[in-house]
């Protein structure tokens, strides 16, 4: 607040600007209430039509934004309200109060918490509970870290080629396997071809002896024909 009116309505001349200064050309500066007439003009030529009825209607359809804090939407409200309803006893605003600030917070937990621990409390308790509520859900931040990386030492790159040795030694290991398995195919194939020549040799031996028992049979009957 300034110290009187006189320097208030200084202030408040200077900071105005467009055509709000055009305000300043109906006011008297020497008028001892010349504070109160500048507002009085502004609130005339660039207030609402009905400022009671439209802060009644602004009042009752007020939610918290998601990016407004529990002071906020409590200033919000009591602006509202004082506003709309300027004579009421303050038994009546704080219960107005108390009611709409708890139906339109934007957390449901929040609003279920104070049901439960502000049921008998005064408005200004209430904000102060949710207060309390909101400062304990709130994450904290994480901090920024910086993480710095250095080059492979000369050691390490030296292991790195030591590994092509191991590489070369692998190769190796690997072409015996392969000349094992073929060995082994070439051993199978030779042993399927020597049973087949066991087998196919037997035939002339078997021939023989049953040509001999033939022979030996004639000779057998001729002695007993004489």
């Amino acid at each position: 607040m300034w110290e009187d009116d006189t320097t208030g309505a200084q202030h408040l001349m200077l900071a105005l600007e467009g055509t709000a200064v055009e305000v300043l050309k109906e006011i008297n500066d020497t008028s001892p209430t010349v504070y109160h007439d500048i507002w009085k003009t502004l609130s005339r030529l660039f207030g609402e039509v009905d400022e009671v009825r439209e802060s009644i209607h602004k009042f009752e359809n007020r939610k918290q934004l998601d990016s407004e804090t529990v002071v906020e939407y409590e200033q919000a409200l009591r602006n509202l309200y004082r506003l709309a309803w300027p004579k009421v006893t303050p038994e009546q605003k704080d219960m107005a109060l108390k009611t709409r600030f708890e139906e339109e917070l934007n957390n449901s937990d929040m609003k279920q918490y104070l049901r439960l621990h502000a049921m008998s409390d005064i408005f200004e308790n209430t904000v102060q509970k949710a207060r309390r509520f909101a400062a304990s859900i709130e994450a904290p931040k994480p901090k920024r870290s910086v993480r710095i990386t250095t080059p492979p030492s000369h050691e390490s790159v030296q292991i790195i080629s030591d590994d092509d040795s191991l590489k070369q030694r692998m190769d190796r290991l690997e072409n015996m396997i392969r000349s094992l398995q073929v060995n082994s195919t070439n051993n199978d194939t030779t042993s399927s071809d020597n049973t087949v020549k066991c087998v196919t040799s037997k035939e002339p031996r078997q021939q023989f002896q049953a040509s001999r028992s033939r022979a030996k049979g004639n000779g057998q009957n001729n002695n007993k024909r004489r």
